[in-house]
């Protein structure tokens, strides 16, 4: 993709530096991917602002992800341009144990050569394992009614801090 008006840089180049400056923990060089006013969105979030959000939200969910991509696609318009990147995650859950193969998008904006928005989806929640008494069943958007009654019953007690 030719570089347009509207970044300093291909996004396509850009949106996948980003994860391996995360997965490295440059934090200080990802802040500097970003726009002013970055959001992120994970599913079952509301925006999150900086980057120190989702890093402590994954505390509890895992020990470390990966990102294997398996294509990029991006595009320009007169004032945004947009990436999407596909593939599968890998890790290790808080207990150590091994995961892969876990399927993932991120659409991105970019503004100026940064970062102005991500959205991610993956399916890193459909297959978590439930083995800590703290995590809860997924009760919400209606998902309680194709849960075992044991869970279900979770769905209803109130949760404790």
């Amino acid at each position: 993709m030719p570089i347009g008006t509207v970044t300093a840089e291909d996004p396509a180049v850009l949106v996948r530096k980003y994860p391996n400056l995360m997965e490295a923990r440059d934090l200080a060089a990802t802040t500097a991917m970003l726009a002013p006013a970055f959001e992120m969105v994970f599913p079952e979030t509301g925006p999150m602002q900086t980057l120190g959000e989702p890093i402590a939200r994954s505390k509890d969910r895992y020990r470390f992800v990966t990102k294997r991509f398996d294509g990029i696609e991006a595009f320009e318009t007169d004032s945004v341009a947009m990436a999407y990147t596909r593939g599968t995650l890998a890790g290790a859950w808080p207990d150590g144990t091994a995961f892969e193969g876990i399927r993932f998008i991120d659409r991105f904006e970019v503004v100026g050569g940064k970062i102005r928005r991500q959205d991610v989806w993956n399916d890193l929640a459909e297959v978590r394992p439930m083995r800590s008494t703290r995590l809860r069943p997924p009760c919400w958007r209606g998902a309680w009614n194709r849960l075992p009654m044991r869970w279900m019953q979770r769905c209803f007690e109130p949760r404790s801090t």
